[in-house]
């Protein structure tokens, strides 16, 4: 199976690709810039949400975690910060206590789609702005690189 067709040769084949992307999602590395903590991974902060400090969260860009935690009491979302796209929602919220001025999150999409999407982003821009076009709607993937690890991907509002 050729991967070319969307990664431009930046992985080599199926093989690379898992391994590319279990290191890009799942190996941990340090949140902090002075750390040597092992502390975080990609899937962490984008697809579940971390704590920052006492008082905010870092990531939760994942509409399913979001609601997951909202269903469970855990979470009070304060409400959209803003509607760009028909797709995407900015919500700002408390999570046990921390809260979260906006996060942007994928509305009705899968992880798997948006692990997809954020990896396809982070291996074409690693650290960049990601021009995709979703449903006919134009929009932008911002990606943060950390140790050649994802720190974060979102829809940019």
């Amino acid at each position: 199976m050729s991967l070319d067709f969307a990664i431009n040769g930046k992985v080599r084949d199926l093989a690379d690709l898992k391994a590319t992307l279990r290191r890009l999602w799942f190996e941990l590395y340090p949140r902090s810039g002075k750390s040597l903590v092992l502390d975080t991974s990609g899937f962490e902060h984008v697809m579940v949400g971390e704590f920052k400090s006492a008082g905010s969260v870092n990531g939760m860009h994942s509409w399913l975690s979001f609601y997951e935690k909202e269903q469970n009491g855990t979470l009070n979302y304060y409400g959209h910060t803003c509607s760009v796209h028909s797709n995407t929602v900015c919500a700002a919220f408390e999570w046990d206590g921390r809260i979260k001025r906006k996060a942007s999150l994928f509305l009705r999409t899968s992880p798997a789609y948006d692990i997809a999407i954020y990896s396809l982003c982070f291996i074409l821009y690693p650290g960049g702005m990601c021009p995709i076009v979703v449903d006919g709607t134009a929009m932008v993937i911002r990606t943060y690189s950390k140790d050649g690890h994802i720190a974060t991907a979102f829809v940019v509002e």
